[in-house]
């Protein structure tokens, strides 16, 4: 076997290495108009339930920010909150249900995603939210956790916190113009490299990859 051509070992760690990558829930190509007026400009949600892995980040990247920011609306959706003390500025909204969610991303002028804990200390594992979120064209900000870049661009395709001074900064600058920039780009991007035929043209490749070297260990 030539030296640069991995071994069977090393393609097989390669493919559940990626894993993460290839089964991450891509979009459907859709094509989603939304309007961002009135109201609407000043809400920044965060969407998911209260978990405890969840709890101290959503404290840290929405609620504090939320109450930094009194004369701004916020909106958290997702069961058991109501079980918490919450700023007088953010309502929350219960359940979303699926067919509610693209309405709940490209609504407001930016939608807030917050990872478990589990999910940012491992890195390259994006959640659902930051997909739908892209797909729906919606100004995406996100808590840091390793590998973003490798799925949309900071400050071009998605905008990046690392606590909630950042959450502050982002919502204080944010335009209806360059949210709306950010949205479209996010949304090429989904539909130019994450989609699920581009996953399972990823994982048929590799598989391929793995089968061409088992035979040619088979052959030696």
């Amino acid at each position: 076997m030539a030296a640069d051509r991995p071994s069977s070992r090393r393609t097989s760690d390669l493919v559940r290495g990626a894993a993460c990558r290839f089964t991450t829930r891509s979009i459907r190509r859709l094509i989603i108009r939304s309007t961002r007026t009135g109201a609407s400009q000043r809400t920044c949600p965060v969407l998911g339930n209260r978990l405890p892995d969840r709890q101290a980040r959503v404290e840290q990247f929405f609620l504090g920010p939320a109450a930094a920011l009194p004369q701004r609306q916020f909106l958290i959706g997702g069961n058991g909150w109501d079980a918490n003390v919450l700023p007088d500025n953010v309502r929350h909204l219960g359940h979303v249900f699926t067919h509610e969610h693209n309405a709940f991303n490209c609504t407001p002028l930016a939608v807030l995603n917050v990872a478990r804990d589990s999910m940012a200390n491992i890195g390259f594992s994006p959640a659902t939210r930051v997909f739908e979120a892209a797909g729906a064209a919606a100004c995406l900000i996100t808590d840091a956790w390793e590998g973003i870049e490798q799925f949309l661009t900071p400050d071009e395709e998605v905008l990046v916190a690392r606590d909630g001074q950042d959450v502050i900064e982002h919502v204080r600058a944010l335009s209806p113009e360059r949210a709306r920039d950010i949205g479209r780009a996010a949304l090429r991007r989904v539909l130019d490299e994450h989609t699920y035929a581009h996953r399972g043209a990823e994982v048929d490749a590799l598989l391929k990859r793995e089968m061409a070297c088992r035979l040619e260990e088979v052959a030696a």
